[in-house]
C-alpha cells in the first residue's frame, strides 16, 4: 500500500515537471529558397533587361 502512494508521489511529481503548455504558440517554419530553375530564369531575364529587352 505504501509503495502504490510513493509510486503515485512519484509520478504526480514526474508530471508536474514535463507539463506542456498547449496555449503557447507553435514554433515557426523555417522558410525554404526559390527553386533552381526559377532563379535560373530570373538570372536569364535579368541579363535581357540588362540588355535593353524589356
Amino acid at each position: 500500500m505504501r509503495r502504490e502512494e510513493l509510486a503515485s508521489e512519484k509520478l504526480n511529481a514526474r508530471l508536474g515537471e514535463e507539463a506542456l503548455d498547449v496555449t503557447l504558440p507553435a514554433r515557426g517554419r523555417g522558410r525554404g529558397s526559390v527553386h533552381p530553375v526559377i532563379r535560373t530564369w530570373q538570372r536569364i531575364e535579368a541579363i535581357w533587361r540588362t540588355l535593353g529587352f524589356d
